[in-house]
């Protein structure tokens, strides 16, 4: 139906923009010829300042992002929660709030309010992801479930993803999470002692303050494992 509507805009503003020329045209006596070589140019100028403002716009919010993330990293997940929703409340377009969803669900995530983040990201249809965005949302929905105790899901999902993850797991920023999910699924199928040589890995390969939390977490369900 967005798509129709988006359709249907663009349509209503290019027969508008004919009728005004055709108007021109009509007016100024200008030779057919002449009108639609100006017809083809005024209509490039347009769409091209059209996409223009669009990658700048985008571009805007994805640097402000960026700058609100290093709350994240700080370890401030509210002050990071509060920048994104301030972010979401502004920006208009659908990527800008699929993108402002997902990372809003980080925030809730590092707070451990996994029922909030599976509420955000359970609505975003995968249909609407693409690149690293569909990739986020995989991952942070798996990784909510586990935590959250819905092990079954995230299993699921889990391994529907195996495609997806595969040419991210080597590359960060999202490594060290991926490489945390792999140890939660191990730990699922009892397979403990991957589970203990991936956590050793990961803790050379990926040493980063927010993944020392899921490590000792893997390093506690180990241990009883063992015991």
């Amino acid at each position: 139906m967005k798509h129709l509507k988006r359709i249907l805009r663009i349509l209503v503003l290019g027969i508008c923009l004919g009728l005004f020329l055709g108007f021109l045209r009509s007016k100024l006596q200008i030779e057919s010829g002449v009108f639609m070589t100006w017809y083809w140019i005024t209509a490039g100028v347009i769409l091209i300042g059209l996409v223009l403002f669009n990658t700048v716009y985008i571009g805007r919010y994805v640097k402000k992002m960026q700058e609100a993330a290093v709350l994240l990293e700080a370890g401030e997940p509210k002050a990071y929660i509060k920048a994104v929703e301030k972010l979401r409340g502004q920006a208009r377009g659908r990527f800008l709030k699929n993108l402002f969803q997902l990372n809003l669900s980080a925030g809730y995530c590092d707070l451990k309010q996994y029922a909030k983040a599976i509420s955000i990201l359970e609505p975003l249809s995968p249909a609407h992801l693409r690149g690293d965005m569909r990739v986020v949302h995989r991952l942070n929905l798996c990784i909510c479930y586990f935590y959250s105790g819905q092990a079954s899901k995230a299993m699921q999902l889990y391994e529907a993803s195996e495609a997806v993850f595969l040419p991210y797991r080597d590359r960060q920023p999202y490594g060290g999470n991926l490489a945390v999910l792999d140890m939660l699924a191990a730990l699922e199928r009892r397979e403990y002692a991957a589970a203990g040589a991936m956590l050793a890995e990961a803790r050379e390969k990926w040493d980063s303050p927010r993944l020392a939390e899921d490590y000792a977490y893997i390093e506690e369900c180990l241990e009883e494992a063992g015991r």
